[in-house]
């Protein structure tokens, strides 16, 4: 009978064992965080949002702002800042953006990392100024491509007596005389420009680059004379609703199988656009007094 009593006794303590373990319980870990032992599938699943609907705000904040004007951008940042943030800049020059992490980690090889979820963006809008030209850049175009070109844009044309001293050096160093909007103009509507067939090819001295050289003059399609001017100025900003910059721009032209073909080359628009770029990450950093570094931040 005693040998029984002690069966018993062990089968009821096994019984009440799976009984505990079987049924659900909630641990916390270190941390203070929450969690469902669910046997069955022998998993544990977190309550965090469970009590996150419970809260009456969040524990950090977290996402990212997207800005659509540089103003709203320095002014969203100003706001959430502290000392610790910081802003990064991507000079990409067919996407610059500006990103700034407003929980960045604490300054210091001691600092406490932190969490980075809260963001601030700016995708640098390019002016449809800008695209257009750059778009056309160095490409080879017949007349009528570059003749309706013209013809939209000749605002961003300037009158060579508005131009300014690096453009004016330009046009003299390459001894190019250009053109305003009214004989840009007059180049657009001449539809029809039979080149005169006397051509010859020579080298530049300089670069070795083979070229196709004509005379200036050219036949109209009334047969008069059309002269072909060697560059033209732009004014035009980098950015929606930027400065404007002047840009010189070198127009040239061949024969290719009894028919011209032109381009246009923009004078070192890299420059241009990286002091844009800098003068906009200036008054970021004047507004918000963070630090600004060229590239990407951790992923968060």
């Amino acid at each position: 009978m005693e040998h029984e009593d002690e069966r018993r006794g062990d089968a009821a303590a096994i019984i009440d064992e799976v009984r505990r373990h079987a049924e659900p319980r909630i641990m916390q870990a270190q941390d203070g965080t929450s969690f469902l032992i669910l046997p069955d599938s022998l998993t544990a699943e977190s309550l965090k949002r469970f009590e996150d609907e419970r809260r009456s705000h969040p524990e950090r904040r977290r996402g990212t702002a997207t800005l659509t004007t540089l103003q709203s951008f320095a002014d969203h940042v100003s706001r959430f800042a502290d000392e610790h943030s910081a802003v990064f800049a991507n000079d990409d020059r067919s996407s610059p953006e500006l990103l700034a992490v407003l929980d960045y980690h604490q300054r210091g090889a001691e600092g406490l990392p932190q969490f980075g979820e809260h963001r601030s963006l700016y995708r640098f809008p390019l002016s449809d100024e800008w695209k257009a030209w750059n778009a056309l850049a160095n490409k080879q175009l017949d007349q009528a491509t570059l003749a309706n070109h013209l013809e939209d844009h000749l605002d961003d044309v300037l009158s060579p007596d508005s131009v300014g001293d690096t453009v004016r050096e330009f046009a003299e160093r390459h001894g190019i005389a250009l053109a305003g909007p009214v004989r840009l103009q007059e180049l657009a509507r001449g539809l029809s420009v039979r080149v005169d067939r006397k051509v010859t090819n020579l080298q530049n001295p300089s670069t070795g680059e083979a070229r196709i050289h004509f005379e200036e003059t050219h036949a109209g399609e009334d047969g008069g004379e059309l002269k072909v001017p060697g560059g033209f100025a732009l004014g035009i900003p980098v950015f929606r609703g930027g400065d404007l910059y002047q840009v010189p721009v070198r127009l040239r032209y061949r024969v290719s199988k009894g028919a011209i073909l032109w381009s246009t080359a923009l004078h070192r628009t890299d420059r241009v656009f990286d002091h844009a770029f800098e003068q906009a990450c200036r008054l970021v950093e004047e507004a918000t007094g963070l630090p600004i570094y060229q590239g990407r931040p951790e992923r968060s």
